[in-house]
């Protein structure tokens, strides 16, 4: 006689527990905090991006492990993995600065990244860029964002001192008069100064370095508002990547 009772099996004076179970499977997942990708290079030119991804899954990122980031879009980037160094946990951010080489012929290029592990992706893919390929022998400017120092709250109407950093990574030097740096919010006057020029005379040369301090004023209103800045060439316009995008509290 075989009688069921709730957990076990009874076979005779024989009882079987019955035992369900469920493994947690770790995951791993991947969301995009900063894509900075130069919008135009030269052919045949070494250029460099920066990638900033968050570890939102259960896994620790590690290349031992087979982790690295990885383009998913066709040639002539296709396949190109960029492994990293220690290990990032979960909560971590990882910063990536891949290198690149554009190829020969000019023309429009996507590029798109996303996480991987061995042979799978996995997580947010970063949103395709297109690079415009250029055979023109007119130097290119680019800069890099390096830091800045800028409170992260303020009082209405009251002054502060920020410092930006940008790299020269272009072909060009930067000259006093005709390089500076410039807002890059909606509205350009939002901290009452919209251009900062370098210092009189003086000049950079690719792989240098411009520090800009300078003076802001908060907005009167109290809020929270954006705070951006990029350089520009006074004849060619604006160029390179903006400076990490902050939102400051006024109170």
């Amino acid at each position: 006689m075989i009688s069921f009772t709730k957990g076990a099996v009874t076979l005779g004076f024989m009882s079987v527990l019955l035992v369900s179970s469920w493994a947690a499977v770790a995951e791993s997942s991947a969301k995009i905090v900063t894509q900075l990708v130069p919008d135009q290079v030269a052919t045949g030119k070494e250029f460099s991006a920066v990638i900033q991804i968050k570890n939102i899954g259960d896994t620790t990122w590690s290349a031992a492990n087979e982790y690295a980031l990885a383009t998913i879009t066709t040639q002539p980037w296709d396949s190109y993995r960029v492994e990293f160094g220690g290990s990032i946990a979960p909560g971590q951010i990882l910063t990536i600065k891949p290198k690149l080489t554009a190829p020969m012929a000019p023309g429009e290029y996507a590029l798109q990244w996303q996480m991987r592990r061995g042979d799978l992706l996995f997580g947010e893919k970063t949103v395709p860029v297109k690079v415009s390929v250029t055979g023109s022998l007119i130097p290119l400017s680019y800069s890099e964002f390096v830091f800045q120092n800028t409170p992260v709250s303020m009082r209405p109407g009251e002054n502060y001192t920020v410092s930006l950093q940008f790299k020269n990574t272009g072909e060009t030097v930067w000259t006093s008069g005709q390089y500076q740096l410039v807002s890059a919010t909606d509205d350009d006057l939002l901290w009452t100064v919209d251009m900062v020029d370098m210092m009189v005379d003086s000049t950079v040369l690719p792989g240098g370095f411009q520090t800009f301090s300078f003076d802001v004023q908060a907005p009167l209103e109290r809020g929270v508002y954006p705070f951006q800045w990029r350089m520009q060439h006074k004849q060619m316009g604006r160029f390179g990547a903006m400076s990490q995008r902050l939102n400051i509290e006024v109170k």
